[in-house]
């Protein structure tokens, strides 16, 4: 069917954040977004843990399942929807509801969602003129994943009721690992039966390889080890007898000789296992017959009747002696042996013979298949019942994301929070409604300082959660001299939770220039102040230090340590210091005021020239000066406030400056008074209307 085409839409902008940002007023500038270069957007890739919004919303956005919804995932989504809705207009403001009128049945899309819709529909018993809502369709995709058959293609235990088949179902988990079911259970797919049944083709094949192996015992590796094992001293052996068979003086030479056994028997043969070990396994003679049961060398007595119990036996029948000739006929079957274990297929090793003869015989590969089908079957359902939910979810929550992805219009416009706000703070009597989670705060604040705004950064608790959370708050409008390391408060999180908060952590400047007139004189009270507050002896512990080293003195004189001792000499010691130190300070303060006062009246005849109004502008002159410098810095860093920096700090991938002037008043928020509230001043006066209205 032939796509439909939409009549062309024009897109406005508007100039705002420092760019111009496209302009989303209506669903047909939603679809129309489709069409926009990318690079005309404001965001190119955000997390995927985004507040506000759906997350089923945003996992389906991830087309990739990467973490990050990319530009090019909501290009996808929006070309989907275009095709899909019949009215763009259904896509502000939707509650997450559409009826089979509201799709598209002029393309394949639309023929599609209609048939799911349809089906659907018919599934809840409803009528076709019913709407589909996003609840109704959760609710009812998560009645169908606990159902036997849910069209996943995965079968369980719970998906048969015959015990062999369970038992099977069970082996192949434990044996390939679980595949996780609609349900949440654990289960097999086909793959994994297939895989299975490929895997007893091949023990089959690989067994009907050797015709003597019914004969061998079941524990192969054992018998191979034991192999190993003797097989080199029974080479010897029959190597040594050959020698003897060659020459006459070989059956003396090649048996131990005399001074050997001298040697061995002069010490202790329990110590001496070894060196028995190493003579030879029997008496050597022309013969070339090795008895199994006697005449053996101790050191390998047990190992040679293991051998003639599980492998002469099996393979040569019963006897109790060895003849060359059987010799050469048992090392030409265990080379074959070796050769055919080693081709064993591995994916059958610890497997049970018994269970993969059963498998073969027992048709469970068929029966294992037929239980997939039967769950297949139901798939088209299932296809209908994901592609409506994602529609769905789309009509309703896409709009609100658009306006906070391709451009930020709840930052920008009315008093609406963006999506990427984690929450609310509340401290200093304010609430800042713009704040990020932060992972690192290290490295969060080395890179947000770029924005030239001012942040708060706090770390928030909660009783009984052992993983504490961070967050930053940006201070868009107020005073920011009470904010301050230490300051706690209160944080309301995306999802209601309350958190304890306390700043640990404060980077900017001022957000107002009236602030940044006076922040000079500001920031040099508090020096003064911290200056004057500074004790005088050095730092408050080595005063200590030096007080109670001086009480311990005087117990050491005297013998007699005095009540307070140390407490005293240190308040002694202290005024002491603080005197010295006030007295060197005032004196400072004249040899300053001496040598100013010398510098500016030397010329008494210049200034006698000055008028009244010339000598009160050079003495406010420096003061002009610093406020105008620092007012002109000010207005510079407050006029490239930007938010990028810190939305980039946060994971977000933004592509203009998104400039952020002050004040924006909706993002921080002063208390106010209650509307018709009444106060008083003082105890006792009379309540008067409140003067500032809600």
């Amino acid at each position: 069917m032939a796509t439909r085409k939409h009549r062309r839409h024009d897109i406005g902008f508007i100039a705002t954040g420092g760019d111009l940002q496209a302009e989303i007023r209506s669903g047909e500038d939603l679809v129309a977004l489709a069409g926009l270069e990318i690079s005309r957007w404001v965001t190119w890739a955000c997390p995927v843990d985004v507040p506000h919004v759906d997350r089923t919303t945003l996992n389906l956005l991830d087309a990739d399942g990467d973490g990050f919804i990319n530009a090019t995932d909501v290009v996808e989504v929006l070309h989907h929807v275009k095709e899909a809705v019949a009215r763009p207009e259904l896509l502000k403001d939707n509650p997450g509801s559409l009826t089979l009128a509201d799709l598209n049945p002029e393309t394949e899309l639309g023929e599609k969602h209609l048939e799911s819709a349809a089906r659907i529909l018919k599934l809840l018993g409803k009528e076709r003129t019913d709407a589909l809502s996003v609840a109704e369709l959760d609710d009812l995709t998560a009645s169908f994943h606990q159902e036997p058959c849910n069209g996943d293609g995965i079968i369980t235990e719970s998906s048969t009721d015959d015990p062999d088949l369970q038992r099977w179902i069970s082996f192949l988990i434990t044996q390939y690992g679980a595949t996780q079911d609609s349900s949440g259970l654990p289960g097999i797919s086909l793959d994994q039966v297939r895989s299975h049944a490929a895997t007893v083709r091949a023990w089959h094949e690989w067994q009907d390889g050797c015709d003597f192996l019914h004969c061998l015992p079941r524990d192969k590796e054992m018998v191979l080890l034991l192999w190993h094992n003797v097989r080199e001293k029974l080479e010897d052996f029959f190597l040594r007898c050959q020698v003897a068979q060659y020459d006459d003086r070989g059956a003396a030479l090649m048996n131990s000789p005399e001074h050997d056994l001298v040697q061995l028997g002069s010490g202790s043969l329990s110590e001496a296992a070894e060196q028995l070990a190493h003579l030879p396994l029997s008496r050597v003679d022309a013969a070339a017959i090795l008895s199994l049961e006697s005449g053996l060398n101790p050191a390998w007595k047990s190992r040679i009747r293991q051998f003639r119990e599980h492998i002469v036996v099996p393979l040569l029948g019963e006897r109790q002696e060895l003849t060359l000739a059987q010799w050469e006929e048992l090392k030409e079957r265990m080379f074959f042996w070796e050769n055919w274990w080693r081709d064993r297929p591995e994916s059958a090793d610890g497997m049970d013979p018994v269970l993969l003869a059963e498998w073969e015989n027992g048709g469970v590969e068929a029966a294992l298949a037929g239980l997939i089908d039967r769950d297949l079957a139901r798939k088209p359902e299932a296809d209908a019942l994901q592609m409506m939910t994602a529609l769905l979810r789309y009509s309703r929550d896409l709009y609100h994301v658009a306006r906070n992805f391709v451009s930020f219009g709840a930052l920008y416009g009315a008093r609406k929070e963006p999506t990427f706000c984690a929450g609310t703070l509340f401290v200093d009597g304010r609430r800042f409604d713009l704040c990020l989670p932060v992972s690192h705060v290290k490295a969060h604040a080395e890179r947000s300082q770029e924005g030239n705004l001012f942040l708060l950064y706090c770390a928030c608790s909660k009783p009984g959660v052992k993983e504490n959370r961070a967050v930053v708050a940006v201070v868009t409008d107020g005073v920011c001299g009470n904010l301050h390391v230490g300051l706690n408060g209160v944080f309301v999180a995306a999802d209601g939770e309350e958190w304890q908060a306390t700043v640990t952590q404060t980077v900017g400047t001022p957000v107002r220039l009236r602030d940044a007139f006076f922040a000079p004189y500001l920031r040099s009270a508090r020096l003064f102040y911290g200056y004057l507050q500074q004790p005088a002896g050095g730092r408050p512990g080595k005063q200590k230090e030096r007080a109670e080293g001086n009480g311990q003195a005087r117990e050491g004189k005297s013998g007699i340590r005095e009540p307070g001792g140390a407490t005293i000499f240190a308040a002694a010691t202290g005024l002491k210091m603080v005197a010295s130190r006030l007295g060197g300070r005032v004196a400072a303060v004249g040899l300053s005021l001496g040598a100013i006062s010398t510098g500016v009246f030397g010329e008494v005849k210049f200034w006698d020239r000055l008028s009244p109004w010339q000598l009160a502008l050079l003495a406010v002159a420096p003061f002009i000066l610093i406020s105008l410098t620092s007012f002109l810095m000010a207005w510079l860093k407050v006029n490239s406030q930007s938010l990028a920096p810190v939305l980039e700090a946060s994971g977000w991938d933004i592509n203009p400056a998104m400039k952020l002037k002050p004040p924006k008043r909706h993002l921080t928020q002063k208390a106010r008074m209650p509307r018709h509230s009444a106060f008083r001043h003082k105890q006792g006066q009379q309540r008067q209307p409140a003067l500032q209205p809600d």
